[in-house]
Order: structure tokens, then C-alpha cells, then sequence
């Protein structure tokens, strides 16, 4: 069993670096408004058409010395991080969940996450084609997302009468929309700009996944994580003190970390329900 387990995390590893290539196409293409299918892949430099074997991830890379085969431009650290950060994010969901619903759900958000955080990084935006589908989703998928269990458990206490569980989850999904997106709105409005539309947006879609409890005390390890983020950039120089800071990613980085300890979230609200 400990074989076979080993095999499948290699092959979600695997898998997580082809959707890592595709993640990279995404990222280069949807700030563009171009389609991610079609034209195949090309140098963003010369414009020649990639071939098969010098498009496999990592691997191509490494063989091409980080270069184009044809114009020998420099192929940017971009593409094999973000293909070796998926593909280690997707076996490390696999090792922590297992083949369940939980790592599927937490798989697509993490993907959105992952395009997100690149084009946030390098644009400071956040496009609405990803963060308002992914909203959608976490509304769809809230009816048997076990992640809703603690808010939903504390809603049905709430309101103190029978409903149905998977409407409790879809509600609590609601409910984190509006706290999440609404904190943040309510934030950028006290500072008058200070929090851009994306991030309240992709604030709101995590929402949806988390639920409103979630959701509500877990935001401050996202300001703190962009503190962190801002100092690095000031003091590496790759930012002015008046730059924006991409805020993205740092709300990603937040969703990743409630996810590995969810277990310890959880029974931290559990006994604080069961004290208040």
C-alpha cells in the first residue's frame, strides 16, 4: 500500500506539472485577452512554434539551457516555478486529503489560486474571468464541501431550527461572500483605494469556500503575509515605497495555509463554540 500510495502522489505530481505548463499559458495570455487554446504554443520573443518535446515541463527547460531553441532568448524562471510549485502543491493535497472530494474541490481552487497569483504578481490585477467563476464554483461545490462543516455547524445553532445540512453549507457559502468581500470592500473604502476590486472579489470567492468563519479571523494572516511581502520588495528593491503591491497572492498564500491546518482550525472552532 505504502508503494502504491508513493505511485499515485508521483503521478499527481506529475499531473500538477502539465497543469502547471497550462497555468503559465494562462498567465502570459488571459492579461492579454488572447485565447488559451489557440494559437499553440509559441516564444513570446521570436513568435516560433514550440514542438512537443521542447514544451514538457521542466525537462524542456533544463535540456534548453533556459533558452529558445530558435532566437536563444532567455526563457524566463517563471515557467518552471510555477510548473514545479503546482505540480508540489497538487501531491502535497493528494498526501494530505487522499483521492476524496476535499482534494478535488481544494485542487480547482488551488489551480485559480496559482493563475491568479502570477497574473496578480505581474500585473496587479486580478481578471473577473477567473475570480467571479471561481465565486460560482465555491457556491456550487458548498453543498458537499466538508471545509463548510465548523460554520455550517454553528449557523445551524444559530438559527435554531431543522434545515438540511447541504443547505446550511450553501448558506454559510453565502455568508462568506459577503464577509469576505465585504471586509475587504469596507477596507479599501476606509482607505480610499488602498484594496483593489480583484482582491475583494477573489476575497469573496475564497469566502465561498471557507465559509463566513473562516473566512473572518483567518484575513489577518493575509495582512500579515502582505507586510511580509511589501518588506521583501522594498528592501530587494523591486518595489518603491508608492508601488502597489500585488495582494493576491498573499490571500493565496492564506487559503494554502488553512488548508494544511484545517484539522487544528477545526477543533480550535469546535471548543470555542462549545466555550461561547
Amino acid at each position: 500500500m505504502n508503494i502504491l500510495h508513493t505511485l499515485y502522489a508521483i503521478f499527481v505530481f506529475c499531473f500538477g506539472l502539465a497543469f502547471g505548463s497550462l497555468a503559465n499559458v494562462c498567465i502570459w495570455r488571459i492579461p492579454r485577452e488572447e485565447s488559451i487554446i489557440s494559437p499553440g504554443s509559441h516564444c513570446p520573443k521570436c513568435n516560433s512554434s514550440i514542438k512537443w518535446y521542447d514544451n514538457i515541463p521542466l525537462i524542456s527547460f533544463i535540456f534548453l539551457g533556459a533558452k529558445c531553441r530558435y532566437c536563444k532568448n532567455t526563457i524566463s524562471w517563471q515557467y518552471p516555478l510555477v510548473e514545479l510549485a503546482t505540480g508540489l502543491i497538487f501531491a502535497t493535497l493528494f498526501l494530505r486529503f487522499g483521492f476524496n472530494i476535499t482534494f478535488f474541490i481544494n485542487l480547482i481552487l488551488v489551480y485559480f489560486l496559482i493563475i491568479i497569483s502570477g497574473i496578480d504578481f505581474k500585473t496587479q490585477l486580478i481578471p473577473d474571468v477567473l475570480s467571479i467563476p471561481l465565486m460560482g464554483i465555491g457556491l456550487i461545490t458548498s453543498f458537499i464541501n466538508p471545509v463548510l462543516r465548523i460554520p455550517s455547524y454553528k449557523l445551524h445553532v444559530f438559527i435554531g431550527v431543522p434545515i438540511p445540512i447541504p443547505i446550511v453549507h450553501f448558506m454559510s457559502a453565502i455568508l462568506g461572500i459577503l464577509v469576505g468581500g465585504g471586509l475587504l470592500y469596507f477596507i479599501a473604502w476606509v482607505s480610499r483605494g488602498g484594496m483593489g476590486g480583484g482582491d475583494i472579489k477573489l476575497a469573496a470567492a475564497i469566502g465561498a469556500f471557507f465559509g463566513w468563519e473562516n473566512i473572518l479571523w483567518t484575513l489577518g494572516v493575509a495582512f500579515f503575509i502582505g507586510g511580509i511581502l511589501a518588506l521583501i520588495l522594498l528592501v530587494s528593491g523591486l518595489k518603491k515605497r508608492k508601488d502597489p503591491i500585488p495582494f493576491g497572492p498573499c490571500i493565496a498564500l492564506r487559503a494554502l495555509i488553512v488548508m494544511s491546518f484545517r484539522s487544528f482550525l477545526y477543533n480550535l472552532l469546535f471548543y470555542s463554540s462549545i466555550i461561547f
